[in-house]
Formats: C-alpha cells, sequence, structure tokens
C-alpha cells in the first residue's frame, strides 16, 4: 500500500499508521513500544512511516493498546514534605527518572507512613496504573514484598538482601566499605573505636556492623558493644551518643567513630567540638553516603560513597525486563562503594 503524506495535518492515529502499513494496530504497538515479535522488514516498514508522517503516539493510545500504564511506582516511607531531606533520596531518585524516561515510562512517587505507602501501593498496581515497582527503603520483616509477588506485580528491591531466588534486588557493599573504613582507622593507630550507627531495622546497618566487627576481629581487637549504638539517621542522635561515649574515663572513650552516615557524623563532629576536642587530632570520625553535607563540615568528613546512580540504573533495567515478562539476569547484584578520604580521618 502506498504512503501518503500528512499534508493535511490530520492528527493522526495509531489505526492510520497500522492501515499505511498494511499491518495491525497491536503490531504498531510493538514497534512503538520496541518489543519482540514484529520481523525485521515489517518493523523497519513501520518505522519509516512513522518517520514520514511524524507520527506520536499518545500516552493514553499507547498504553491502551499496550495494557500497560507505562507508570513505574517508587514507594517510600516519608511524607512528601520528608522526601528530599534525606541523604541518599534526591541522587537515587534523579538517577531512576532519568533512566525511566529513557525507556518511555513515567514515575509515580508514593509516599506516607509505611501503612499508607503499602495501601496506595497495592492498589495502584492492583488498578493498573503502575506496571511495576521500585523499592529502595525496605525494612526488615517489611511484608509487601511477599504481597506484591503474590499479586504477581513485577518489583525490584534497593538497598536491601534477600535470600530468596523469586526476589530481584540491587545493593552495595555496605559490609565491606564499613570494613574498610575501620580498618583504615587501625592502621592510624586506633585500638578503641566506637560505631554509631543507623537503625537496625535496615538490612544496610546489620551489613555496616558486620564489617566493623570483622575489621576489629582481622586485627584482634576485641569488640566492645559499649562502643556500638544504633538510631535514626539524624544529627541529633550522633551528637547525644557522641557526648555519652565522650564522657567515659580516658581509658575507656573512643579514639575514632564510624558514624552510619554523613548526617549522623556532622552530629559526632558538633559533640566532639563541644567537648572541646579537635578533629582528627582527638578524634577522627568517618561518614557514610558522601552527602553534600560531608564537604562543607569542619574538618570536610570522610565518608563512602555508594553507586547511588548506578543503583538505580540497575533497578530500572532489572524491572523493565521483568514487566517484558523476560527473567533478570542477574536476579541480585551487589556494587561496590568508593571511599572518600578528607581530613576527618587524619589520614
Amino acid at each position: 500500500m502506498p504512503v501518503v503524506s500528512n499534508h493535511h495535518n490530520k492528527k493522526l492515529t495509531i489505526h492510520d499508521i497500522a492501515e499505511m502499513a498494511g499491518v495491525s494496530a497491536g503490531t504498531v504497538s510493538r514497534v512503538l513500544n520496541n518489543q519482540p515479535g514484529v520481523g525485521t522488514k515489517t518493523r523497519e516498514h513501520i518505522q519509516t512511516i512513522i518517520q514520514q508522517q511524524g507520527y506520536r503516539a499518545s500516552f493514553f493510545a499507547r498504553s491502551l493498546l499496550a495494557r500497560q500504564s507505562f507508570a513505574i511506582g517508587l514507594a517510600l516511607s516519608s511524607t512528601a514534605s520528608e522526601l528530599f531531606t534525606g541523604p541518599i533520596v534526591p541522587e537515587l531518585v534523579g538517577s531512576i527518572g532519568d533512566a525511566l524516561a529513557s525507556e518511555g515510562y513515567t514515575l509515580t512517587l508514593i509516599t506516607g507512613t509505611r501503612e499508607q505507602r503499602n495501601q496506595r501501593l497495592l492498589h495502584e498496581a492492583a488498578e493498573g496504573r503502575i506496571d511495576g515497582v521500585l523499592l529502595p527503603d525496605i525494612r526488615i520483616g517489611d511484608d509487601i514484598i511477599d504481597t506484591l509477588l503474590a499479586q504477581e506485580t513485577p518489583t525490584v528491591i534497593i538497598g536491601h538482601r534477600e535470600d530468596r531466588q523469586e526476589v530481584t534486588w540491587v545493593d552495595c557493599e555496605h559490609d565491606h566499605s564499613a570494613a574498610q573504613v575501620t580498618r583504615m582507622l587501625i592502621e592510624q593507630g586506633h585500638t578503641r573505636i566506637a560505631l554509631v550507627n543507623g537503625p537496625e531495622e535496615f538490612y544496610a546497618c546489620h551489613l555496616r556492623l558486620e564489617g566493623y566487627r570483622s575489621a576489629l576481629q582481622e586485627r584482634k581487637l576485641d569488640y566492645n558493644s559499649d562502643l556500638v549504638s544504633t538510631g535514626p539517621f539524624k544529627s541529633d542522635y550522633g551528637y547525644q551518643t557522641t557526648s555519652t561515649l565522650l564522657a567515659l574515663p580516658p581509658g575507656e572513650r573512643p579514639t575514632a567513630i564510624v558514624a552510619g552516615s554523613d548526617i549522623i557524623a556532622a552530629g559526632c563532629l558538633d559533640a566532639a567540638k563541644s567537648s572541646g576536642l579537635q578533629v582528627p587530632a582527638n578524634l577522627a570520625i568517618t561518614g557514610f553516603d558522601d552527602n553534600i553535607l560531608s564537604t562543607f563540615t569542619y574538618p570536610p568528613l570522610t565518608t563512602v560513597k555508594m553507586p547511588l546512580e548506578k543503583m538505580g540504573q540497575v533497578a530500572v533495567s532489572m524491572l523493565i525486563s521483568l514487566i517484558k515478562g523476560e527473567k533478570s539476569e542477574p536476579t541480585s547484584l551487589i556494587l561496590p562503594c568508593t571511599i572518600i578520604v578528607r581530613a576527618s580521618s587524619g589520614v
């Protein structure tokens, strides 16, 4: 069938393109969405017509024909007003948004308390308003994973690990990185190193504890539970905990602190200053995240940079594979972190 140019600026539909190409609207939809099932010559013919006609599928038409929403739910257990105050959310969400846009998907943010998040997430998935789910802040024992799997919603977890083969996830080396910074402090001559860790409900914080303990064990230093604490990713927790540690007798107080986040470490730095100590001369401190805050503390903070951009990209790639009915390979991935050395560690 000859192709006729759209001289009258008629708003073309996917059915018009299908008629011009002599194929079904479903075949055109598969070409538009880069899906398999279309021969090379037919695909090239349809693409030529689309280019000649200047056709752009509307979001509604595309989703209706493909029976997809072309939207991905990103679920976070926080209010919308708190969303971008966290240490890792802005970079991770930006990476995910860019990766989804390049695949032709939109990003739907789902926020609220854990109960609100779960309720809305399951409703959006059941109603077909989202094609898949990304979960970047799963807590230990959170049953939302099982529920999503039970209703066959494609799901990828970020920053949390699962032993089950049916769960797809991407994470980074929390344990290895915590061991590295602890080992680095030991090499500086520190033997009393405190861990001011994040919340114990996060698997990442358990891994950081494991890394810290393994470095002590490797260098034959005793693990002292009095030097280990868990708490929220907040500076006042870092301040209060460090103040308590520094109130210990001289032979018992730590000479170095491994903090579970840069925000916690900022509180540790303030407590050291309030106690009349100099960092790193009297107390070495390290953080975790490489938040922009870490370059503006005094002194600048030695920290662990997580590969957030790469984690977001990998998670999107895994999820798109699941949505297309393909088995994600690999089903799990652990990416390396980078130690950023600055003045606070004395290295």
